[in-house]
């Protein structure tokens, strides 16, 4: 993904399976407040 060049502590995929589409991001233990912040705004 094209975000590797001005996100290079993190780790992003993207899945389709199903007729649905999957993001997943990964960050080292120091960054993880930062990604769940957002996170907890989405809904389950």
């Amino acid at each position: 993904m094209r975000e590797t060049g001005c996100c290079s502590s993190s780790t992003s995929g993207l899945t389709a399976a199903g007729g649905a589409l999957r993001l997943s991001v990964e960050v080292a233990d120091a960054h993880t407040e930062v990604l769940d912040a957002p996170a907890r705004r989405l809904p389950s």
